[in-house]
């Protein structure tokens, strides 16, 4: 039982979140369940949100 709650409980930390930011969980993640992030997901792990990102990504386009 203990395993079961912990393998779940990523999942409804992402599905919180989205539900939070009003996002879409494909926003973070590669694909829908999965656990892989994408370069905004990793950004927002690391920053707890996504403010900035914009800027960042149109920086780092330009060098």
């Amino acid at each position: 039982a203990a395993l079961a709650a912990t393998l779940g409980a990523p999942a409804q930390a992402s599905n919180q979140i989205a539900e939070d930011t009003g996002l879409t969980c494909t926003v973070c993640h590669d694909k829908p369940g999965s656990r892989r992030l994408t370069d905004k997901g990793k950004y927002f792990e690391a920053t707890r949100t996504l403010d900035g990102y914009e800027q960042l990504t149109d920086f780092a386009s330009c060098t």
